[in-house]
């Protein structure tokens, strides 16, 4: 039997739910009749249309229900607006402190959203990202970030693209590219010219490629002004980005017949084929300009290859290994060499540890730290909001207790102080906006990042902002609603405002007190201790002199000569030396071993260095002093490298000096057989070259009378007019030097710069920690307001029983100076583990001490105590017969 047709049962619903019974069934029925009419005559769609259509149209005031409550249906949420409206304009000061701790709050941890979002969707936005991989190539026991070329600096054009073209045979691989920025730790550095109708420009920041399609199909970049096909086709190409286009060209540069325009660099022209958008700030490489040329001028180059849809990258690396010696001779035969791998990249600013990476990579505690300060403030917002609401609404239960008497329900009661809440929640969305889009700048050169102004514009920030104001609202608005909508309304007539809610301390009020107490003492503590490491990174001896120094760049031992020579003759210049700048990231290390031993160790860190540079240092060398009596070059080992071998070979570190050390004894070469052969002719003290986050590394130095190579040059001088001695320098610089720019840093500036990160985190969490206090504060004297209002009477009798206004202070103090204590003692265990979390970055640190949150804590309870104090002096300061009048 056919089932008899129905009409859309959640239109029959609507209609049950809003009809009145005696009208139910005769419209109900008169309806079911009109849809199977139109059923058979128009079909079950034209039927369901129509019957929705009906049932609308009965949705009318006459049709209701209950009439009574549906003329009150529209009238009530409206009378519970305005009599939030009311109460919000009523109490200034609750709206006032609410207001300001709101915004404050939300807008830091709006702040912290947009730098977290930032960070953790760093290339994500790259077409296929998913699909993207850069290869990564595992040596000794480092993972390198880019790819060799098989002949190093010497590979030919077609030995450069070797890798790629293998890669491109492969049926799994869409596209594959490589390039080189030339502020990376394998491009070179520095600074050139670029000469363009007798103008010249300084220019840095390149991104040199021979794979400008291939480029372009990975990475795509908006062209502005040209085109990719043309701007890729062929070699000796500059694609400029739209932020260097106006500096160089001015404004209207975009008005200008640029294309075609032919630039100089180093006596090589080049045309100008393109301007492309400026490159986003959560992109792991960057650039201002693109150099398409034949060959990559670099011993390597960073490597990608975008994989076709349903590929198993795993099985495509596999591959490759599996063919590695048809890119690299001889790959599989070196027992140093440890395959080949590749990361996706979105993972490329989370992967620690590689070398040579193009920008510092994310800390996961880092990023975890800046997460929980952010709950951490969300917790007080909603801990302030909380405690002031139950504070006031005390002061309105008999107001709450007249609405129930006059039939008002829990539920219209805890609707009503919700909606004061979430309104008053609300109402800091213009102010947030404000101080995000003032803030924003600073926070960019704060936080060395790229977020436009325009980003609080963004819908997505917007709905952020409005749905994070209105889940505050909600919760913290949540538990006052339904305490006291659900009191019975004998309690709600004549509680005094001033009693907490449950017991005299063991109360909400308090236990949400104490969170907030222990929140701020422990990112106090935190603060202090990333203070303290920053101090002990900037004033720990590092076995060498800093102050007083600059460097830069040089190209070549003769240009260095010649510039040293000149240099000396400045009575102000005390020395000059040639290589071995410190304060560099680390980079890679070579096997070394004893010749009579098998051991090998793989921790060397080779440099090279004349003997100029040690000086300039102040480093302490007795065997260079056998440079001064005229031998070219001595080789020595530092103390930790020293007693490693030591201890292998049985001896005392003096006693392997005059030894022979090799280092890459695994390599065969036509020279030495295996290995390079170094006599030790001296051991010198440990001077930190790399960051303190390194532990002390094995150093292996050979430092030369004059240098056979230079790429950068110290010069320490002793002065007090540095702007008129750095002048002379540049001067001198010029007369040798025509290519590169005199581009200069203190050695002090390159040593905190290995900190950056830390010292930003530093300020941030400094700034956060102030503005935890300042919520906390605000939210307090709210309180304290309303329970010294509360308590008048109370503090009146007792006056009249001859109590002083400095035992009253007191009596106001008492429990929060309780409350504080057990705030501290559970911040303690806390703080201390969370500082030797983020101490842990650091080989070279301090030991987190238990005074440190002792001290916090008492400086938060100063605070607190001295806040209290003003807010209760009124209360307590008022005569005895002003309080007790009405009694």
């Amino acid at each position: 039997m056919k089932p008899h047709p129905t009409p859309p049962k959640w239109a029959d619903r609507f209609l049950i739910w809003f009809c009145s019974e005696e009208l139910l069934e005769e419209i109900q029925g008169d309806l079911h009749e009109a849809f199977l009419y139109r059923y058979h005559k128009h079909g079950r769609t034209t039927a369901n249309r129509l019957f929705i259509a009906d049932v609308f149209r009965f949705f009318k005031p006459y049709a209701f229900e209950k009439y009574s409550r549906a003329k009150q249906f529209l009238p009530m949420y409206n009378n519970y607006f305005k009599i939030a409206i009311r109460n919000i304009l009523h109490r200034k000061s609750f709206t006032g402190i609410n207001l300001l701790g709101l915004t404050i709050g939300v807008s830091a941890v709006m702040l912290i959203g947009l730098y977290l979002h930032h960070e953790l969707t760093y290339d994500r936005d790259t077409p296929a990202a998913d699909r993207i991989y850069r290869l990564m190539n595992n040596y000794r026991a480092q993972t390198y970030s880019s790819m060799y070329f098989a002949d190093y600096n010497d590979s030919a054009p077609e030995v450069q693209l070797r890798l790629l073209d293998y890669l491109r045979g492969q049926d799994a691989v869409e596209a594959a590219a490589h390039f080189v920025p030339s502020q990376s730790a394998i491009g070179g550095g520095g600074q050139f010219y670029v000469a363009f109708d007798n103008r010249r420009f300084v220019a840095e920041n390149a991104l040199f490629t021979n794979s400008g399609a291939s480029f372009q199909e990975i990475f795509p970049q908006e062209f502005i002004m040209g085109t990719p096909e043309e701007a890729f086709y062929g070699f000796n190409k500059i694609i400029l980005t739209e932020s260097l286009a106006e500096r160089w060209f001015g404004g209207n540069w975009s008005d200008q017949a640029l294309i075609g325009k032919a630039l100089t660099i180093e006596d090589e022209v080049f045309a100008l084929a393109g301007v492309v958008a400026d490159v986003p700030g959560n992109r792991h490489y960057d650039f201002d300009f693109i150099i398409h040329q034949k060959s990559i001028p670099s011993w390597g180059a960073y490597t990608y290859l975008k994989l076709n849809p349903g590929v198993d990258p795993a099985r495509m690396i596999g591959q490759l290994n599996a063919d590695v010696d048809k890119i690299y001779p001889g790959y599989t035969e070196d027992e140093l060499s440890k395959g080949i791998t590749a990361v996706a990249l979105p993972d490329i600013h989370f992967t620690e540890g590689t070398l040579y990476e193009l920008k510092p990579v994310a800390r996961p505690a880092y990023l975890t730290t800046f997460a929980l300060v952010a709950l951490v403030i969300l917790l007080i917002i909603w801990t302030n909001y909380t405690n002031l609401s139950v504070a006031m609404y005390a002061d309105r239960q008999k107001e709450m207790g007249m609405r129930k008497v006059l039939g008002a329900r829990p539920r219209d009661i805890s609707f009503q102080l919700l909606t004061e809440a979430v309104l008053l929640a609300l109402l800091c969305l213009p102010f947030c906006w404000m101080i995000i889009y003032t803030l924003l700048p600073h926070f960019n050169e704060l936080m060395a990042l790229e977020l436009s102004t325009g980003l609080s514009y963004q819908p997505l920030t917007l709905l952020a902002m409005l749905g994070l104001l209105l889940i505050t609202g909600l919760f913290s608005g949540l538990y006052p609603a339904l305490a006291y909508g659900r009191r019975p309304s004998l309690r709600l007539f004549g509680k005094p405002a001033g009693k907490p809610v449950a017991g005299r301390f063991f109360n909400f009020r308090n236990v949400l007190l104490t969170g907030q107490f222990m929140m701020v003492v422990g990112l106090l503590s935190i603060t202090w201790y990333i203070y303290q490491q920053m101090e002990y990174v900037r004033t720990k001896d590092l076995g060498y002199q800093r102050e007083g120094i600059i460097y830069f760049n040089i190209d070549g031992a003769e240009k260095y000569t010649k510039l040293k020579t000149a240099l000396e003759r400045l009575p102000e210049i005390r020395s000059v030396g040639a290589n071995g700048v410190p304060g560099s990231e680390m980079y890679n290390q070579l096997t070394y071993k004893m010749q009579d031993t098998e051991v090998t160790l793989s921790d060397g860190t080779d440099q090279y260095m004349d003997y100029g540079s040690l000086k300039t240092l102040g480093i302490r060398c007795e065997a260079c002093q056998a440079l001064e009596a005229g031998k070219e070059r001595v080789f020595v080992i530092n103390r930790t490298a020293a007693e490693k071998l030591a201890r292998i070979k049985g001896v005392s570190p003096e006693e392997l000096v005059g030894e022979t050390l090799i280092t890459e004894p695994e390599w065969e070469n036509e020279e030495f057989g295996f290995g390079v052969p170094h006599v030790i002719d001296g051991i010198i003290d440990d001077f930190k070259y790399f960051s303190l986050k390194y532990p002390n590394q094995s150093h292996l130095l050979t430092v030369s009378a004059e240098p056979g190579w230079a790429y950068e040059m110290l010069v320490r001088a002793e002065t007090d007019q540095w702007s008129a001695t750095i002048s002379k320098i540049a001067a001198a610089y010029e007369t040798v030097e025509s290519v590169r720019p005199f581009d200069f840093n203190f050695l002090e500036d390159r040593l905190e710069q290995l900190y950056t990160d830390e010292r930003r985190s530093g300020i941030l969490m400094g700034s956060l920690s102030l503005v935890a206090i300042i919520l906390a504060l605000m939210g307090l004297a709210g309180i304290v307001s309303y329970i010294a209002y509360g308590r008048q009477k109370e503090i009146g009798i007792r006056k009249v029983l001859g109590a002083s206004a400095g035992s009253i202070l007191w009596t106001f103090n008492r429990e929060f100076t309780l409350l504080m204590a057990v705030a501290t003692v559970i911040a303690l265990p806390l703080s201390m583990l969370l500082a030797a979390k983020w101490l842990e970055g650091f080989a070279f640190r301090i030991v987190p001490q238990f005074w440190v949150v002792l001290l916090s804590g008492t400086g938060a309870l100063i605070l607190v105590m001295l806040l209290v104090s003003i807010q209760a002096r009124k209360a307590a300061l008022k005569q005895p017969v002003e309080v007790l009048r009405s009694e």
